[in-house]
């Protein structure tokens, strides 16, 4: 994770609209507007209501989902790092940040 957090720092912002997500506990991440379902289906939200909740925060603040867990059914935090159960949750924020990683969904630490 960390050689992708080093690649994602010599990306230059795109040149289009696009979204931020705070990934809980990676950090921010912007994607093109264009790819919410990418998104989603990456977080694996499947919840219809819950799409466009998250749609509508889109336009408006940063939104927050805790990648602990292997499916997103919330937006927030919720239980923080509580949510942390072992290699399990660990194995799923891996391979949530490889995913974002793959599609160029880069890390944006100016937002911190």
């Amino acid at each position: 994770m960390k050689k992708m957090d080093e690649e994602d720092r010599k990306q230059k912002p795109p040149k289009m609209e696009y979204f931020n997500i705070y990934l809980f506990p990676v950090g921010y991440f912007r994607f093109p507007e264009k790819s919410t379902d990418k998104v989603y289906e990456i977080l694996r939200i499947k919840d219809d209501q819950l799409k466009k909740h998250f749609d509508q925060l889109f336009t408006f603040i940063i939104p927050v989902a805790n990648i602990y867990y292997p499916e997103i059914t919330r937006e927030g935090p919720l239980d923080g790092k509580l949510a942390d159960k072992g290699l399990e949750n660990w194995k799923n924020i891996y391979r949530v940040r490889k995913a974002f990683y793959e599609n160029k969904f880069y890390r944006d630490d100016s937002i911190a």
